[in-house]
């Protein structure tokens, strides 16, 4: 047994044209293509995708944003209600970065883009990476 070859029915086009009011044009011909640098932060945005891609961008310039001393005491956590979590390995370093606070959240906003971060909260790092 062969295959039953399809042929296109014109007419059946036309009533579904009408019934889904699809346009005259082909797709083809109407479709624009954008660049993806353009549409990703839209959609990243309406995913509620842009906290996590946020602050893993912190993550890979963290050494840039504080130096190689304190990226080496100190890492970012959690992003939370607009406030970032940083986790410091010691004490004494928890009381060095709070004098320093102010200094490392405008360091922050002015390299990974203020508008998803408001305030940093310094804490011990519980040691789980």
């Amino acid at each position: 047994m062969g295959r039953r070859r399809r042929t296109f029915n014109k007419g059946a086009w036309e009533l579904q044209r009408e019934r889904f009011r699809i346009d005259r044009k082909t797709p083809a011909a109407s479709f624009q293509a954008a660049n993806i640098q353009d549409v990703l932060p839209g959609v990243v945005k309406k995913w509620g995708l842009a906290a996590p891609f946020w602050l893993e961008s912190l993550r890979r310039e963290w050494v840039q944003i504080v130096g190689p001393d304190v990226a080496r005491q100190a890492r970012p956590g959690r992003l939370e209600n607009k406030t970032l979590t940083i986790f410091v390995s010691h004490p004494t370093w928890l009381l060095e970065l709070k004098r320093m606070e102010r200094q490392v959240l405008e360091q922050i906003k002015s390299c990974c883009g203020g508008e998803q971060i408001r305030a940093i909260r310094l804490t011990l790092d519980p040691g789980d990476r």
